[in-house]
């Protein structure tokens, strides 16, 4: 079930999260902020944060950004959930790993990101979490300078980078 964030809720609160795999899929919230990556699913910020009102965390493993299979939700779907039940000021999407780690093109990609952008309304803020694969840095590269052109040109959008600190221990 989705929890409608309190009003009193800001957009202020920390989320910090450590990558575990570098298989990126879910969608994190706090503070009306929405989240997904399996970055995060099993993760101690996923027990924390679920405690939390406002907070809405659907991590998958193996999550796409637009392509569902019978036992895994694509982010898209989830994005519409969640949209459907709160609409979040502030949302932080991990989405993009799997699509490029399963050679997806250029096309597609660029295809799902401004599908799932075009999903959260437009007066919400956007981090978009880019990727990381170890041993895929070609492919990676090419993944993010679209994630990274397509979330440009949406008011109120940032990438985080997640690219550099990708193979950091810890």
């Amino acid at each position: 079930n989705r929890k409608t964030p309190p009003a009193a809720a800001t957009a202020s609160n920390t989320i910090t999260t450590g990558a575990e795999s570098g298989s990126g899929a879910g969608v994190y919230s706090n503070g009306g902020l929405s989240l997904t990556d399996s970055t995060v699913s099993g993760n101690s910020i996923d027990g924390t944060l679920q405690d939390e009102e406002f907070v809405d965390i659907d991590g998958q493993v193996s999550r796409r950004m637009t392509s569902s299979t019978d036992t895994i939700r694509s982010g898209l779907d989830v994005v519409q959930e969640i949209v459907a039940a709160a609409s979040p000021r502030i949302w932080v999407i991990a989405l993009g790993t799997n699509d490029v780690a399963s050679g997806s093109s250029a096309g597609s990609i660029r295809d799902s990101v401004e599908r799932v952008l075009a999903a959260i309304p437009p007066d919400a803020l956007v981090v978009w979490v880019d990727t990381w694969i170890r041993d895929e840095r070609d492919a990676v590269v090419a993944g993010n300078l679209i994630i990274r052109d397509v979330v440009a040109q949406r008011a109120g959008a940032v990438v985080a980078d997640f690219f550099s600190y990708g193979d950091d221990p810890g």
